[in-house]
């Protein structure tokens, strides 16, 4: 594994983990909810089709394959939002 695969995989998870202290930090057990947008499909459909695409882009410009990892974050942040946006913003 290459030192800019393994960076962009600590941010992804970095992320992840700190949303989910945070909303546990303001109402304990509220943890696995902020997972729930991984079973929306219209939000799964969004943030896929945007790692792809992203993904696609860092296959045809040769740059460096730790990119991908940003291509997986910013498809798991567009899942969030198309969710938040169809389902309303979860409330602590």
């Amino acid at each position: 594994m290459t030192s800019e695969i393994a960076v962009g995989l600590l941010v992804v998870v970095a992320a992840l983990a700190l949303r989910v202290a945070w909303a546990e930090r303001q109402k304990p057990g509220s943890g696995l909810a902020q997972w729930r947008f991984l079973a929306d499909g219209k939000a799964v459909v969004a943030g896929s089709l945007v790692f792809v695409g992203m993904t696609a882009a860092v296959f045809m410009t040769g740059t460096p394959k730790g990119a991908v990892m940003w291509a997986l974050l910013a498809g798991l942040l567009t899942a969030l939002i198309v969710y938040q946006v169809t389902h309303g913003r979860p409330r602590p």
